[in-house]
């Protein structure tokens, strides 16, 4: 009893031990992919907060550039410009009715402050009007000074953006004709106040975390707000600071509006989502926990159950005499598994003597096909044949179309032989040649072939219809790819213990991949591997790959099949099989 207990024992930890493992495999994927997952989200999150500060911003300063273009192309404006005076005072004060047309103009647009805060019109003599809030009273700003100055560098550009720490500009040319140009009469500005940009992009944005907006030409800070924890003290006012101060327990996330040198660095707290992860993380490990103790007790007493039958078991089949009750133990009997290891090779034996019989059955079904390919002829070449016979039928010339009808009826015997799978070679050589004859009268002088046999003719027996698929090959799959003439020359020849039959043609020839696949294929079949026989050897087809299966099947290790072929050049083929006993007497 006691091997017993220790084999359950063993089974157990042993399951326990891959179950273990398993679980710890799982939970380990499980929270990287959670933590994978919340990365992902948050990542998006920051993304999708970006993408809407950037088309916010983006669409706000395309209400200013909209203003700008419709005020700058108004003929009305343009035509005053045109005709003010230079005067010691400010044109637009003391003509009040110009001024008084312009506002009308101009309050249309700044209705709404939140989306435009002022719009001055002016012009080079620095007469100015203008409606909304001025950011800045002073003479610098109104004379405009940068902005005359701007245009001077650049006079080629109608219009340019503007931004500082206090506001956003689009500045742009009041022409006389804005269609097809014309003298520059006076500028329009459009601005908007930051401040409402700030109160807009920030009242969302969660009090652990911060935004800065940023201008990327000098990396300054426009505006922003810093995350809880941070002092306001030390004020932040480059990007590169805020890559100082944001090194540890932040993620970081920037993006860009190249067309308006604005940048948005987003900054987010991790602290919380740590908290909320390490919550998660002890939560999962406590109930992976509870989940392995209990697959432990339930896995002790299932291993209690399986193998105390099976202990059974294996002693009464270890005892098992044909002499002798089955239910006999001898308990003096070493390893239960030894017994099983002997009854696995006694079934393996039983099984591969099974199997032999199969392979014989499987021979003989192999056999059967090769019978029934011999019995099949290209239908193409029939047709070809038989629309030759009715041509020189209709024009009468009998001897020729007997000569033909003969031929066809030669081969059509031949083919239809199932008594012997093996012939003489002077038999495959008189049909290879019967082949040729019909070929010869449709292609006439275009073909020449040639024959060089040094075999004795009525003493070597090679496999049936072996020789004519191959020229037939080197007709339908090479010769038809050029030009005349084509050229086909057989050689049939002893070497060594081996007959061998070459067929050379100046066709189109095989590429390399082909080349390779037969060879591959023929190793196969060399080391034994008869599995692929079955998906080659088919009805429906004499191909090489058959022809090289029935010559294995005749001659094993011993059979002599080599390609060698340059593509647009030529094909030589070598067929061959070890001679018999008899044969090398000859």
């Amino acid at each position: 009893m006691k091997k017993k207990v220790s084999f359950s024992l063993k089974i157990w930890i042993f399951n326990m031990s891959i179950l273990c493992l398993a679980i710890l495999i799982m939970f380990s994927v499980f929270i990287a992919a959670y933590l994978d997952a919340k990365n992902r989200e948050m990542e998006g999150d920051i993304k999708n907060e970006l993408n809407s500060i950037m088309n916010t911003i983006v669409n706000e300063l395309e209400v200013l550039k909209t203003v700008a273009l419709q005020v700058g192309t108004n003929g009305h404006i343009a035509k005053e410009l045109d005709n003010a005076e230079v005067e010691p005072k400010n044109y637009f004060d003391t003509n009040l009715d110009v001024r008084e047309s312009f506002y009308k103009i101009l309050w249309s647009y700044i209705l709404d402050r939140t989306k435009v805060s002022r719009i001055c019109i002016y012009n080079d003599a620095k007469d100015f009007v203008f409606v909304g809030d001025a950011l800045n009273i002073n003479e610098e700003y109104i004379n405009h000074q940068y902005i005359s100055e701007t245009f001077k560098i650049h006079d080629e550009i109608l219009d340019f953006f503007y931004i500082t720490s206090e506001r956003a500009s689009f500045v742009r040319k009041i022409k006389m004709d804005p269609t097809y140009g014309g003298d520059v009469v006076g500028y329009v500005e459009v601005e908007i106040d930051l401040e409402l940009w700030k109160k807009a992009l920030l009242e969302n944005v969660q009090s652990e975390n911060g935004l800065y907006i940023y201008n990327t030409e000098d990396d300054k800070i426009l505006f922003g707000m810093e995350p809880e924890g941070i002092q306001e003290s030390n004020e932040i006012i480059s990007v590169k600071e805020l890559k100082d101060v944001y090194k540890e327990g932040f993620y970081v996330s920037y993006d860009n509006i190249d067309l308006y040198h604005i940048g948005i660095y987003s900054v987010k707290n991790l602290n919380q989502q740590k908290e909320m992860i390490n919550i998660f993380l002890v939560s999962a490990a406590l109930i992976v926990l509870v989940i392995m103790v209990m697959m432990a007790l339930l896995q002790k007493m299932m291993m209690d159950r399986m193998t105390k039958p099976l202990l059974n078991l294996c002693e009464n089949v270890r005892n098992i005499k044909l002499d002798e009750d089955i239910n006999e133990t001898l308990i003096s009997e070493p390893d239960e598994f030894e017994l099983i290891s002997g009854a696995l090779k006694r079934m393996v034996i039983s099984l591969k003597c099974t199997m032999d019989k199969n392979i014989e059955i499987k021979t003989a079904e192999i056999k059967a096909q090769l019978f029934a390919l011999q019995a099949q002829m290209n239908p193409h070449f029939i047709h070809n044949t038989l629309n030759i016979i009715q041509a020189y039928a209709q024009e009468g010339n009998c001897n020729m179309t007997a000569k033909i009808c003969e031929a066809l009826s030669d081969m059509i015997r031949y083919s239809s032989e199932y008594s012997k799978d093996k012939v003489f070679l002077r038999n495959e050589i008189e049909h290879m040649e019967t082949y040729m004859e019909l070929v010869k009268i449709r292609y006439e002088d275009g073909i020449l072939y040639e024959l060089d046999n040094k075999i004795p003719l009525g003493k070597i027996k090679v496999p049936r219809f072996i020789l004519q698929p191959l020229v037939e090959n080197s007709l339908t799959h090479g010769l038809i790819k050029k030009e005349f003439p084509w050229e086909i020359k057989v050689k049939c020849y002893i070497e060594g213990k081996h007959w061998i039959v070459n067929i050379y043609d100046n066709g189109g020839g095989f590429s390399p991949d082909v080349l390779e696949d037969l060879e591959q294929f023929r190793k196969k079949l060399m080391d034994g591997n008869e599995s692929i026989i079955n998906k080659n050897l088919k009805l429906g087809g004499l191909g090489i790959k058959n022809i090289m299966i029935r010559l294995y099947l005749e001659y094993g290790e011993e059979m002599i099949f080599k390609v060698d072929s340059t593509i647009d050049e030529y094909t030589n083929t070598s067929i061959g099989g070890i001679l018999s006993e008899e044969e090398k007497n000859v």
